[in-house]
């Protein structure tokens, strides 16, 4: 029926929502080809009823078009083929004015960072953070009926814009447009970490999704050849950490194992045995301030339980 109504010139809404449907389910399962094949599509049909910004479309359809083309810009290691309708200037409207707490880590997460690697990407990544405290905060309240989902005008800003805002940001992360200026593995692995956090926690899709599975393996084959890869883990224990509990949840079986090992190092270090403690060790990256933990220390590492290996199994 939608190949019917393309070949008679049809671009309505309900065709074109039909196919972000299509382009939506296999951008999931990142099924390339076929991602490639609809999202082409979706191009052509927008062009021809107008672009993006179209009076023909609703703002769900522009929003659902958005969705789908960050998802398949994942799926295929691309540029998004449709520009924001959003305002990317300034992040208060969508984050919220940032607290005390949230702009010290920024800062500190920021210097790290550029001391480390030089690159100006660093401001990038420190918005990024500010994007995950404040969406996370925002959904806690959600589910603890302390706030309410926006339910106003679809012109107003909805809680998807401030999603799509954040990936955004979190694209220029690991997108590499030029090969002769390679992104550090920092923040490669970063950024892609960070897709399965924004669709397992803020879109609330499964962690099972083909495309979580992919960018799990794309964290472990960067750091799998990364040749400084001990002194990341040493240099960046609380990033890395996280890192390495949301990609061993989603997570292929053939790639847990070297998952877990590397958070098993940190983790002997820090001389974490009790699965209590290690849980809370893996939200120090985000929730820093959140309750006391035992400081990194140079002493013999302590003996790591199977529970390590389990927890980032589960």
């Amino acid at each position: 029926m939608v190949n019917q109504r393309i070949a008679q010139g049809v671009h309505d809404e309900g065709t074109i929502n039909a196919i972000v449907v299509f382009a939506q389910q296999e951008s999931f399962e990142a099924h390339q080809e076929e991602a490639k094949k609809h999202i082409e599509g979706l191009d052509q049909l927008v062009r021809a009823a107008g672009g993006i910004h179209s009076p023909e479309f609703s703002e769900k359809t522009r929003r659902h078009l958005l969705f789908v083309d960050l998802a398949a810009s994942m799926a295929l290691n691309s540029k998004p083929l449709f520009p924001s309708v959003l305002d990317l200037t300034d992040l208060v409207p969508y984050f919220g004015k940032a607290s005390p707490g949230t702009l010290f880590h920024m800062n500190s997460f920021a210097t790290r960072l550029y001391n480390f690697t030089g690159s100006p990407l660093r401001d990038q990544a420190a918005s990024v953070l500010w994007g995950l405290r404040s969406l996370s905060e925002l959904v806690d309240a959600f589910k603890e009926h302390r706030d309410i989902p926006e339910t106003a005008s679809a012109s107003d800003i909805q809680f998807s814009d401030r999603v799509e805002v954040l990936e955004r940001l979190v694209h220029r992360l690991w997108y590499i447009e030029n090969s002769a200026t390679p992104q550090h593995v920092l923040f490669q692995t970063f950024g892609w970490t960070c897709l399965i956090h924004i669709y397992s926690k803020f879109r609330e899709l499964p962690l099972e999704l083909g495309m979580n599975n992919m960018l799990a393996r794309k964290v472990k084959v960067a750091l799998e050849t990364c040749g400084e890869l001990n002194v990341l883990l040493a240099t960046f224990p609380d990033l890395f950490l996280w890192e390495m509990f949301i990609c061993g949840r989603a997570a292929s079986d053939r790639d847990k194992p070297f998952l877990a090992q590397q958070a098993t190092k940190i983790l002997m270090v820090r001389k974490l045995e009790d699965a209590k403690d290690i849980i809370a060790a893996s939200n120090k990256f985000l929730w820093p301030e959140r309750g006391t933990e035992a400081p990194f220390v140079t002493a013999e590492p302590a003996h790591v339980s199977r529970e390590v290996i389990e927890i980032a199994d589960s």
